[in-house]
Parts: structure tokens; C-alpha cells; sequence
């Protein structure tokens, strides 16, 4: 991690107000736009050039599975706040050991919230049950169901490329 002046947090603190109002207001569309809005702000910290370029890689893949686990968990924004809050008290204090094992934690908790979800929706598929996720109601088009797993990743490439992320954590 860089050297942190105070003033080098200046966005990325005004984004972490911006998404306790998103989160107060339970506004998940705008809680996710600035969730990315501050990951893009917290990248460059790393000092790290082929992590930066591989979180960009997985940009899309991440956005997915981030998406999905908003919509799974009423709870998932506080936990999402919390994370965020305690990455930026590790860039400040410059603790490398602490922001990885706070990033390897969230990214580990968003994948098994997703995975349980692939798992519950797959389970619903061959009981002939479809979730509607954005309405948390049952019914709808079986074509729902491929569409949740599509955006979680449930493709093997993709869930390969999370793997990938993770492990890049512990380098």
C-alpha cells in the first residue's frame, strides 16, 4: 500500500458517506454503482499493477456476483458498508496483512452467499419452483432460473476466474 496522505482519501471517504445514504435509503441500484465507484478509487492503493489489471479483467464477473449477492440478502449492504469502511482504515494505516485477510473474508462471504444461491436455484429448477429475484416472489419463466445463474457466473470459466481472485489475494 502507498503512501497514504489523508487528502488521498478525501474521495474515497465522501464515496463511503455517499453509500451509508444508499444503504440508509436501501437504494440498491445507487449502492452498487458507488460500491464500484469505490472499488476503481481503492485499486490504484495497491500499488500493484497486474492485480489492478486482473480485478479490471474480472470487472464484469465481479459486478455480477455482486449484484446477485445485494439482491439475496436484506443484510448484504451493512456488511458491504462494513467491509468497505474497514479496507479504507487498512489503506490508512498502511497494514498490508490486514487489508488482505479483510479482502480474501469478503470476497470468501460474497462467494458462498452466491453459491448457496446457484445451489438453491438449482434445486427449485428440478423441483419445478422459479424465484423471481427482484420481486422475491415465486413464478415466472423457467428461463428465470438460467438467468440467475448467468449473472452469479455460474459458468465454469467464470466461477474458475473468481477461484482465480482468490488465490491472488494470498500472493
Amino acid at each position: 500500500i502507498k503512501n497514504v496522505r489523508e487528502d488521498d482519501l478525501d474521495p474515497i471517504i465522501a464515496l463511503i458517506h455517499e453509500l451509508q445514504v444508499a444503504a440508509a435509503d436501501r437504494d440498491l441500484e445507487r449502492f452498487f454503482d458507488l460500491s464500484f465507484q469505490f472499488l476503481e478509487h481503492a485499486y490504484p492503493f495497491a500499488r500493484n499493477g497486474f492485480v489492478e489489471d486482473v480485478l479490471t479483467d474480472l470487472h464484469p464477473a465481479l459486478q455480477r456476483t455482486y449484484f446477485m449477492a445485494l439482491h439475496l440478502d436484506n443484510d448484504e449492504m451493512k456488511e458491504c458498508l462494513s467491509f468497505f469502511k474497514a479496507l479504507v482504515e487498512t489503506i490508512f494505516r498502511r497494514d498490508v496483512r490486514s487489508a488482505l485477510e479483510i479482502i480474501r473474508e469478503f470476497a470468501e462471504h460474497q462467494s458462498e452467499l452466491v453459491q448457496e444461491s446457484i445451489t438453491r436455484a438449482r434445486q427449485m429448477a428440478g423441483a419445478g419452483v422459479v424465484v423471481g429475484l427482484q420481486h422475491r416472489r415465486i413464478g415466472g419463466p423457467t428461463a428465470e432460473i438460467e438467468n440467475h445463474q448467468r449473472l452469479v457466473g455460474a459458468r465454469r470459466g467464470e466461477r474458475a476466474a473468481h477461484g482465480h481472485l482468490l488465490s491472488l489475494i494470498h500472493l
